[in-house]
């Protein structure tokens, strides 16, 4: 081998050592990312707090939020906790555009469910009531806007499908208490 050959070599595996850091420790990243997760877990689970949970055999409007929100947790504990063996992926970051659509996305279907009333600068803000099928619709709808390759046609269909098929699942087979349809005034 000559030793241009391994020059070459050396300078293609570099990225690779620089990347892995330590082998058995985790990056700063990994913590921040596994801390953000248990984070957003306990504001999920003081948020199911005053929610009924499981009552004998009925499932309470707080039970999902809280089975979601403690795996979520549980995957943050994991992704800190895991020893590296080789070398981490490199993952770029998502757009800030997606990101930014996904969480407005979860916060529409938050607020659409039930409706609310906001203060903006002294003002308030009557935010209509859309009820489920409206909120899932709405919010599927942005998630389809976050995705430049989606079609918006496809998106209106399959966020009316899912938004129906919500409906039926929640409201009709487990009889949850979320209003179904929007608020007639």
């Amino acid at each position: 081998m000559s030793a241009k050959a391994g020059e070459s070599e050396a300078a293609e595996n570099a990225p690779a050592r620089k990347a892995a850091g330590s082998a058995s420790g985790l990056s700063r990243g990994e913590v921040a990312r596994g801390l953000a997760l248990v984070g957003l877990a306990a504001v999920g689970l003081c948020a199911a707090a005053p929610l009924p949970g499981v009552e004998g055999l009925s499932l309470g409007a707080g039970t999902m939020p809280r089975i979601y929100a403690t795996l979520l947790g549980l995957a943050g504990l994991a992704m800190m906790a895991r020893k590296r063996r080789c070398a981490p992926e490199r993952v770029s970051r998502p757009p800030s555009r997606l990101t930014g659509l996904f969480v407005l996305a979860v916060l529409a279907f938050a607020v659409l469910v039930k409706g609310a009333d906001v203060a903006v600068a002294g003002h308030i803000l009557h935010i209509p009531r859309l009820g489920l099928a409206g909120a899932v619709f709405t919010a599927f709808c942005l998630a389809v806007v976050a995705d430049r390759q989606s079609s918006w046609r496809s998106g209106i269909l399959a966020g009316a499908a899912i938004a129906g098929a919500s409906v039926l699942l929640f409201t009709g087979l487990l009889r949850l208490p979320l209003p179904a349809w929007p608020a007639v005034p």
